[in-house]
């Protein structure tokens, strides 16, 4: 029995070993395989997509010499809220015109990180494909869209993980409002949320996820 006992402790503790990928360094996370793999739309890894937007992130502020943000549970909430109601109500905005009581950014912080003083958000949506070169579409029986290389005929990959990440906070980072929120020195506390939108190969411009940021500082 106390052998059994410790074998089922064994793997639970290989199962939720990666679980916390924020006590990673930003440079160790994008080392890990699961990584570098590409987003499986139908089935992403949630825990994984939102964990590379955060130490992608703090990749950018390491550049400019700046402190590094730290993983925040409140905020993660809020961040969550907030994605899950824009891709569930197909809303795009800071603003959730459904639900008054998370109506605004200022309301979800104070609702699930009331401690903090300064606050800043984020939002964006990003496609999932990976193409080097423009791609062709093609509607199958299923009224699915299958995207390929126009000269090979093969599948246009998904980005990875580590690509989808690097790729949102490019356009960020492009924006000064955005850029001025990842960069700013008053903010102490970042969680990120992202999420496939539903039925992702039912449009010829292909999957795509809606993102959130919220920052904190007190």
């Amino acid at each position: 029995m106390k052998t059994f006992c410790l074998l089922v402790t064994l793997l639970l503790s290989l199962v939720y070993l990666p679980n916390n990928y924020y006590e990673f360094s930003a440079e160790d996370f994008f080392e890990l395989s699961e990584v570098n793999q590409p987003i499986d739309v139908l089935h992403p890894d949630y825990r994984l997509l939102d964990a590379a937007l955060f130490h992608q992130t703090n990749l950018e502020r390491q550049k400019q010499g700046l402190s590094l943000l730290v993983f925040h549970g409140g905020l993660y909430k809020a961040s969550v809220q907030h994605t899950e109601a824009m891709v569930r109500l197909k809303f795009f905005a800071h603003d959730n015109p459904y639900d008054t009581e998370h109506q605004t950014m200022v309301n979800r912080i104070e609702r699930y990180a009331s401690e903090m003083r300064a606050m800043g958000e984020n939002i964006e949506e990003h496609f999932i494909l990976d193409p080097e070169k423009a791609y062709c579409v093609e509607r199958k029986q299923t009224n699915e869209y299958r995207y390929y290389d126009c000269d090979t005929h093969k599948s246009i990959p998904m980005l990875t993980y580590k690509q989808f990440a690097k790729a949102c906070l490019n356009v960020w980072m492009h924006s000064s409002g955005h850029r001025h929120n990842i960069l700013s020195r008053n903010f102490r506390y970042l969680s990120c949320a992202g999420r496939v939108m539903p039925h992702p190969f039912s449009t010829a411009s292909g999957p795509s996820a809606r993102l959130t940021q919220d920052f904190g500082g007190n």
